[in-house]
């Protein structure tokens, strides 16, 4: 299609559309990403207002509008928005426009022709007081997979929308496709990659009595302790998976020791002090920044706040954090759940004995933390275990 766009607003649209490539080109987050698309491609062709719907389940949902003239979420629940599910036909005009294919141009919503399949929806506008003139949707296509939704533009800043702008669309929209489909894609192989470093972590607990429970417990527990110690959310993300391994380095161990129902012998203390070693051998030299944090909890959560741990002996803060969390952790789930050679601690006995120990083998700010979280830490243990009052 020749756009017959004129030269400064032909620099303009390059301009924008070239901020729009390096902008969602960095986005690595899925939810920001129609915010953004919608955002760039109303920017464009000067629409004041917008929507953005993705074909799910065999329908139309909305996922972000946008309005310059008026707050359509003080009018709109947008979680529960009237119209945020479309059938998938011709009756709606963002409907028509995925269904078959093509761009969708009404310059006028009160002129909308009977003979057409497709009707204008003035709902929202009586609802928020929003007049719609001329609408313009466009379907998001995807090289490979086709049609994956719809962008709808009202009112551009010119009185109607020009043939320019259904082309530039058009190509914009399969920018959009191919950003929110390879997110897609990064996000399902992140998760199987996750889910991978978990079961890797259930491989060694399996030489032990505890499995499944266990982990959660660790790393749920973990997790809180690290968002009340201020640590940001992709630190609290990367502690919950890499304290998964923190015991892989057990797969080492020969079961007679690992599983001895009575107290272990100083020999085979001995060699019971090497899983940490043993872990980090497994986990070292990764480029994964998961991997890189397993391998320091592995290594270090067996180590004291007052250097009497083991197996390097470190003091204070030579431990790295997510060691120290997860050392708390893991001594605490160890006093309040049953294993072969113990039986579980009384909640409070446990309790008592963290605090004892703050400063001692523990971290007194991870000490802290684990008891502003106590709570959402009880019931995590209640949930992947049990608990004795």
């Amino acid at each position: 299609m020749k756009l017959n766009i004129k030269g400064g607003a032909a620099k303009r649209v390059l301009e924008e559309l070239f901020d729009a490539i390096v902008d969602l080109e960095m986005e690595r987050e899925l939810p920001a990403i129609p915010e953004k698309i919608l955002f760039y491609a109303r920017k464009m062709v000067g629409a004041s207002a917008g929507s953005l719907y993705l074909l799910e389940d065999g329908t139309l949902k909305l996922k972000v509008c946008q309005n310059d003239e008026v707050d359509v979420h003080s009018v709109i629940d947008a979680s529960n928005m009237k119209g945020s599910e479309l059938s998938l036909d011709h009756t709606s005009i963002a409907g028509y426009s995925v269904v078959s294919g093509e761009a969708v141009h009404v310059p006028d919503v009160t002129r909308i022709a009977a003979d057409l399949p497709y009707k204008f929806n003035s709902e929202i506008d009586k609802n928020s007081g929003f007049i719609s003139k001329s609408i313009l949707a466009v379907p998001i296509r995807h090289p490979s997979e086709g049609v994956i939704g719809t962008l709808e533009l009202f009112n551009p800043a010119h009185g109607v929308f020009e043939n320019w702008n259904i082309g530039v669309l058009k190509s914009f929209s399969v920018l959009a496709a191919v950003t929110m489909v390879n997110i897609r894609l990064y996000d399902s192989i992140r998760d199987s990659y996750l889910e991978t470093v978990f079961r890797l972590g259930i491989v060694a607990e399996f030489k032990d009595d505890n499995t499944y429970g266990h982990l959660q417990r660790i790393r749920h527990t973990s997790k809180i302790i690290a968002r009340h110690l201020g640590c940001s959310e992709k630190e609290q993300d990367s502690i919950f998976h890499a304290s998964s391994m923190h015991d892989i380095g057990k797969i080492g161990i020969p079961d007679s020791v690992l599983n001895k129902k009575d107290e272990l012998n100083d020999d085979e203390w001995a060699i019971m002090r090497k899983h940490p070693e043993m872990g980090a051998k497994v986990l070292e030299n990764t480029k994964s920044e998961i991997l890189q944090a397993s391998e320091q909890i592995a290594r270090y959560h067996h180590e004291k706040w007052n250097g009497k741990g083991y197996p390097e002996g470190l003091v204070g803060e030579q431990i790295p954090q997510f060691a120290r969390i997860v050392a708390v952790a893991d001594v605490f789930d160890a006093l309040v759940q049953s294993r072969a050679y113990k039986s579980a601690w009384k909640v409070q006995k446990a309790l008592d004995f963290i605090q004892g120990q703050r400063g001692e083998h523990f971290d007194p700010e991870a000490v802290d933390a684990f008891f502003k979280g106590i709570e959402e830490i009880l019931e995590v243990q209640k949930k992947f275990g049990e608990l004795h009052y």
